[in-house]
């Protein structure tokens, strides 16, 4: 099936409702469709090609102040994360790929629960996914504990006693 301007246009609208970002024309300052637009990924493919790399000093003009540029806060650009993580547990959930037309079908609810979960954590923070409710503490390895030990030795060689 063909992916039509149409239905990536509904998508790209529907995502940045779920965002908080409401509809263009409600909140069509809002920041995360400022950033988008400096960003030139203001559509649904540009949605999914930006990275960590490129949200980090993100600048788009001040809606009042045309001539000052505000840079853009970490949770909204953390949120611009949501989508393409999203993606990734929707397949790890229903193994199943996401299509473009499936984006509206997503309700603010199951959004939410991604948004809140461990799983976004886990991508947030470039860690692998969890994969079972439960984990198990990794128990230190010999190195771990002598590099700790020789540490302290270490450290307390350093200490200068008090000649008093």
């Amino acid at each position: 099936m063909p992916i039509t301007r149409q239905a990536t246009e509904q998508s790209y609208e529907a995502i940045l409702e779920l965002l908080g970002c409401g509809t263009a024309a409600n909140k069509p300052d809002h920041p995360i469709r400022l950033a988008l637009d400096a960003l030139n990924a203001a559509n649904f493919f540009g949605l999914f090609t930006l990275a960590r790399r490129d949200l980090a000093l993100v600048r788009y003009p001040d809606p009042e102040n045309k001539t000052s540029l505000i840079t853009l806060n970490t949770g909204h650009a953390n949120a611009l994360l949501l989508p393409m993580g999203y993606r990734h547990f929707h397949f790890q959930k229903n193994g199943t790929q996401m299509r473009v037309d499936d984006w509206p079908l997503v309700t603010v609810d199951e959004f939410n629960e991604y948004r809140l979960s461990p799983e976004f954590e886990a991508y947030l923070n470039n860690r692998p996914p969890i994969t079972s409710g439960t984990t198990v503490p990794s128990t230190p390895s010999s190195t771990t504990i002598n590099s700790n030990r020789y540490g302290i030795v270490g450290y307390k060689k350093t200490i200068k006693r008090d000649a008093s």
